[in-house]
């Protein structure tokens, strides 16, 4: 069973999400709604997979996306950036990016594909 930390300040969002992923039943899943700890608790929990609000409040989850990938403990974790903004300023940054809306089974594919 695969271990995924989902991040994002939208209590319903969350709720769904993980609802939906624990549905398929392949997936345990840890929600986190604070963009600050989340270094630590990949530290702590090992997810095998991230996925990773890029505006979480005030937080910006590019920075923590940076910060996971240049920490030796976490930078082999895969992280899926989510954005209800435009996408394409984040092709620089080097991170897979999905866009919010976003279609449940191109989501999974993203993750088995990552995860893996």
């Amino acid at each position: 069973m695969k271990k995924i930390l989902i991040v994002d300040d939208n209590e319903n969002f969350l709720e769904v999400l993980s609802t939906l992923l624990v549905t398929k039943g392949e997936f345990e899943v840890i929600t986190q709604r604070r963009g600050a700890d989340v270094l630590e608790i990949i530290q702590n929990i090992k997810p095998d997979f991230v996925l990773l609000d890029i505006f979480i409040g005030e937080t910006n989850g590019l920075d923590i996306y940076k910060a996971i990938k240049e920490n030796i403990p976490t930078r082999e974790t895969p992280v899926l950036l989510m954005s209800g903004s435009d996408t394409s300023v984040l092709s620089d940054s080097g991170a897979n990016v999905i866009a919010k809306p976003f279609d449940l089974k191109h989501l999974m594919g993203k993750i088995n594909t990552m995860a893996a």
